[in-house]
């Protein structure tokens, strides 16, 4: 076994979620050397390095797999956004049970295969995160949810605006988890 002592820098896995038009993109924007993962579509008025429209899963992964098998100058991969990136989730989901969407696989399945894809997506992120030395950004749309306080009165609260397991996955694996 192997004992190590003091810091052990890794670039940054982050989560920014905030009410739409708030400046996420922007924020993203001035990480160092980025590369939008372009799905919302929402990156005409800001001068940065973005993929066409990414409109399919596959896609999506065809973009990752290029930054870790190709030489390129990018030091930070973001996605924009993780909610729209979900919507496609569930559409791949949807197409491969051979039903019209993921609400028809039947009794919460759907959503768990869903999360099987999030995990797919995540390491080949840890993958860009350890081979490549590339920072994470992840950016999402933020809802209002009303939280059952078990200490007391309920009470509303932002959250990402994604399905409750996809949440719960991403927010364990960042390493900041930031609302705007």
């Amino acid at each position: 076994m192997k004992i190590l002592t003091g810091r052990q820098p890794k670039p940054r896995r982050i989560l920014l979620y905030g009410i739409h038009g708030w400046g996420k993109s922007t924020w993203a924007a001035h990480a160092p050397s980025p590369l939008f993962l372009n799905i919302e579509d929402g990156l005409g008025d800001i001068d940065c390095a973005k993929t066409e429209q990414l409109k399919d899963f596959p896609s999506v992964i065809g973009a990752l797999m290029w930054l870790g098998e190709n030489e390129h100058s990018y030091s930070t991969v973001v996605i924009d956004t993780l909610d729209w990136l979900e919507q496609l989730i569930f559409k791949a989901v949807a197409a491969e049970a051979k039903v019209e969407s993921i609400e028809k696989i039947g009794y919460g399945k759907g959503y768990k295969l869903a999360v099987q894809k999030w995990q797919y997506l995540l390491d080949g992120l840890n993958y860009l995160r350890q081979a490549r030395n590339m920072t994470i950004v992840l950016l999402a749309h933020a809802k209002i949810d009303t939280f059952e306080n078990p200490e007391g009165e309920r009470y509303d609260r932002y959250e990402p605006d994604l399905h409750e397991l996809a949440s719960s996955l991403i927010q364990e694996w960042v390493d900041e988890l930031l609302f705007a």
